[in-house]
């Protein structure tokens, strides 16, 4: 019996001891749970998107009692040297903060805290961005998805999810309208930019390959590469079957100052010119007394009356350029494989792709041939877009599943690198 009963105290004693080891761990858990407390965590999300010169800030909930308001700090990037007290004592129930105190291409770091009677949480954890003129459009065809982020592409603003994977899109942004095609399915869909919400689905198109929006006629274009060129009104959506008889189709572009369309045919192995109305206004077929083999790529500026083309001639393909007063094209360059072209704003040279298997570049061509900027280690630029607010270019690398953007200059502003194929990139 004795023994029974020092079997009993040690396994009493046992367990009052594991219950006094799990309460200290569970006392401990809640105050490191308290953000007042100097070894707690403040467990409060703080998110930050940017648009028209202001930065905004949101937070959700702290999810605890007797708190007063919270604090906003803010550090510029290479002005400020320590963070600076930027909204004190906002209201408990404020979720959301507005920075109107901001230039454009610098860099701001912000944090918030919780405040109390007579003490200050440690930070929530500190975001970042750096605002810019435009927001930016992108398309991810494997991850079946339309995005819409921050000038930096490093903040998602809005996204709409596909039940097919979108190979294009055009936006008419003064309309708030979207164009996204699926080539694979054979589908044409409309989607209000603001609800992100599908407006309309066309199905009349078999092969809709390539879209462009003409602003000034408020149509979208669009190129079936069974043949076919079509014009869909902005408005009411209506198809109107423009031309029937191309040969592949594969790009369609709008000089808009110009009320040109121009369409790049690969089976007829010509450039397409048509006027607004849908009349062919002039052909492209050779350069010089050669023909040209595959074209890929055309560009054109109306103002400076300046043409751009890419003519895959086998081994090379090679860039062309010329103006309208003169007779015949001129080759300022040749590549193993050029890729797109994106015009720079003040129209004196292009970005072009240049692949070259896993270490592909985007570069600069000027049309006296020079390259004054290199820019190197992509995958697969697939697309490449120049924003028309300060000469700023993207890049939809799809190997790598990012997009890029970078300054005039080659420096990066910002990189978003959780898509799958990131096949078009846009700015608004």
């Amino acid at each position: 019996m004795p023994r029974r009963k020092n079997i009993q105290l040690v396994c009493c004693r046992l367990i009052s001891f594991c219950l006094l080891v799990l309460s200290g761990l569970s006392c401990a858990e809640r105050e490191k749970q308290n953000p007042f407390d100097p070894h707690g965590r403040i467990y409060l999300t703080l998110t930050v998107l940017s648009h028209d010169q202001q930065v905004e800030l949101m937070w959700d909930s702290p999810n605890l009692t007797g708190y007063t308001g919270f604090n906003i700090y803010r550090k510029q990037e290479g002005v400020d040297t320590v963070f600076k007290t930027l909204a004190s004592m906002l209201l408990p129930d404020r979720r959301e903060f507005t920075d109107y105190h901001i230039d454009y291409h610098q860099r701001y770091l912000y944090y918030v805290t919780v405040v109390g009677e007579d003490m200050e949480s440690k930070p929530s954890s500190t975001v970042s961005i750096l605002p810019g003129p435009g927001q930016v459009w992108m398309v991810d065809k494997w991850g079946y998805q339309v995005l819409l982020s921050t000038y930096d592409v490093e903040h998602i603003i809005r996204r709409y999810l596909t039940n097919s994977p979108p190979t294009d899109m055009a936006i008419a942004a003064n309309r708030n309208t979207g164009l996204i095609l699926y080539n694979d399915f054979g589908i044409v869909e409309a989607i209000d930019l603001n609800s992100m919400q599908s407006l309309v689905r066309i199905t009349s198109i078999a092969h809709p390959y390539n879209v462009a929006f003409d602003s000034a006629a408020a149509i979208f274009w669009i190129v079936d590469t069974t043949g076919y060129l079509y014009k869909v009104n902005a408005s009411s959506f209506q198809v109107t079957t423009v031309s029937s008889a191309l040969g592949k189709p594969t790009q369609v572009s709008v000089s808009e100052n110009a009320g040109h369309i121009n369409v790049v045919d690969q089976k007829l192995k010509k450039i397409f010119q048509f006027d607004r109305a849908g009349n062919v206004i002039s052909e492209i077929s050779s350069i010089g007394d050669h023909p040209l083999i595959k074209p890929e790529r055309y560009l054109e500026t109306a103002d400076t009356g300046r043409f751009w083309l890419v003519d895959d001639a086998g081994i090379w393909d090679r860039i062309y350029t010329r103006l309208v007063t003169m007779e015949d094209f001129q080759c300022i360059d040749s590549l193993n494989a050029a890729g797109d072209l994106a015009l720079a704003t003040d129209h004196t040279l292009v970005w072009i792709v240049n692949y070259n298997n896993i270490d592909s570049s985007v570069m600069q061509l000027s049309a006296s041939g020079t390259r004054p900027l290199e820019l190197k280690g992509f995958y697969n630029p697939y697309d490449i877009e120049i924003n028309p607010y300060d000469g700023s270019l993207l890049i939809a690398d799809t190997g790598n599943g990012r997009v890029l953007h970078y300054d005039n200059t080659g420096q990066l502003i910002g990189k978003y690198l959780n898509l799958n194929f990131p096949v078009k990139v846009m700015v608004e």
